[in-house]
């Protein structure tokens, strides 16, 4: 199973997408790099971008948003489910949090 996909940059600054893997050999979980490719997003072919909703992806005048927008204005834009999933949880009652935690 993919474990987490990250984006990072290199020494020569330019931006590598990562996938972390974690699997099931002799009886225990290993983590490991499945690739490092380097990022080389096509954004006329972007259908919708999720964000966490920080300054640096919204704002208006130099956010990635706005940077995306000014390439292709149809790209649509979400909030991210997980970020939805961690706010409710900080001001969720103790009872519902232990439903939403084995439903998850």
């Amino acid at each position: 199973m993919i474990r987490q996909l990250i984006e990072s940059t290199d020494i020569t600054n330019f931006a590598q997408l990562l996938a972390y893997i974690q699997f099931e050999a002799e009886d225990k979980i290993n983590e490991n790099i499945l690739f490092c490719e380097p990022l080389n997003i096509r954004w006329k072919k972007c259908i919708d971008v999720s964000t966490d909703g920080t300054k640096g992806s919204t704002d208006k005048h130099s956010g990635v948003l706005c940077q995306i927008k000014a390439v292709d204005p149809e790209t649509k834009f979400t909030h991210c489910s997980i970020h939805h999933e961690a706010l409710v949880t900080k001001e969720i009652p103790e009872k519902l949090k232990t439903v939403l935690d084995q439903s998850i």
